[in-house]
């Protein structure tokens, strides 16, 4: 059910700017990590079907940490996306996931939550804000998504802050990604949960957001404004294809 449900949030529109395929294609050529995707994929498909987690109701939270990879501006301003820019894309996930928005009327029972402790279990907001533009090439270009060395390299900004990916979903929020100014091309991208020390989602702060109705003016993003992107990349963190499953080597990977 979780898998074929990924259609009722995943629109036409997300394919020619979601980073996915791209991505899986590139990570396919491993073996070792097909084999990942595999047993991952057993595991998963393991539990969603056993009776004792259809029949247990309980809510699964995956506690999340945000890496504000802004330019330099105060909290708030342009990249440095503020606290209830945040917020507000958490909760529409929330919202969707459980079923709670037209487009999406299953209860997937997945929550989302900002974490409340950082990896030594002291207290924290679950954001951290990083001022990048130091990182060669950054503050031109954003990340580079095709390894062309245009951009700046993505593991060397995710060292810059990453908490162990096998207790938090990691999310880095950027500039722009492949110097398309924050604008149109790939808004986001995200991988299968392998276990790889740079698992996570990478979103553009001008996508990381909830506001269709514009009544938030200072939230930097760009229309419609829906959050959109966000709901869809999650979903292949948790291992959702695209529903024409866009690369073909995928079909041979469940």
């Amino acid at each position: 059910m979780v898998f074929l449900s990924f259609n009722s949030f995943a629109q036409s529109t997300f394919f020619e700017k979601c980073g996915f395929d791209h991505k899986h294609n590139l990570h396919l050529q491993d073996t070792s990590y097909q084999k990942l995707i595999q047993s991952s994929e057993d595991r998963l498909s393991s539990y969603l079907t056993s009776p004792r987690t259809r029949s247990s109701n309980n809510i699964y939270t995956i506690p999340v940490v945000v890496h504000v990879l802004h330019l330099g501006e105060s909290i708030g301003v342009g990249t440095n996306i503020s606290d209830a820019q945040i917020q507000s894309a958490i909760t529409n996930l929330n919202d969707v996931y459980r079923g709670q928005t037209a487009n999406s009327p299953v209860d997937f029972e997945i929550e989302f939550a900002l974490a409340q402790q950082d990896p030594n279990c002291t207290a924290h907001s679950g954001i951290n804000r990083i001022n990048a533009s130091a990182v060669p090439n950054y503050l031109a270009g954003g990340v580079d998504y095709y390894n062309d060395g245009g951009e700046a390299d993505e593991d060397l900004l995710k060292d810059l802050s990453r908490w162990p990916e096998t207790e938090y979903f990691n999310i880095w929020i950027v500039s722009e990604i492949e110097n398309n100014n924050g604008g149109s091309g790939i808004q986001g991208y995200a991988n299968f949960f392998t276990g790889s020390a740079y698992e996570g989602s990478v979103m553009m702060a001008t996508v990381f957001g909830f506001d269709p109705n514009n009544s938030q003016p200072t939230f930097n993003l760009n229309a419609p404004r829906d959050n959109a992107t966000v709901v869809h990349e999650f979903g292949h963190y948790l291992h959702l294809h695209h529903t024409f499953k866009g690369d073909g080597d995928a079909d041979n990977n469940g």
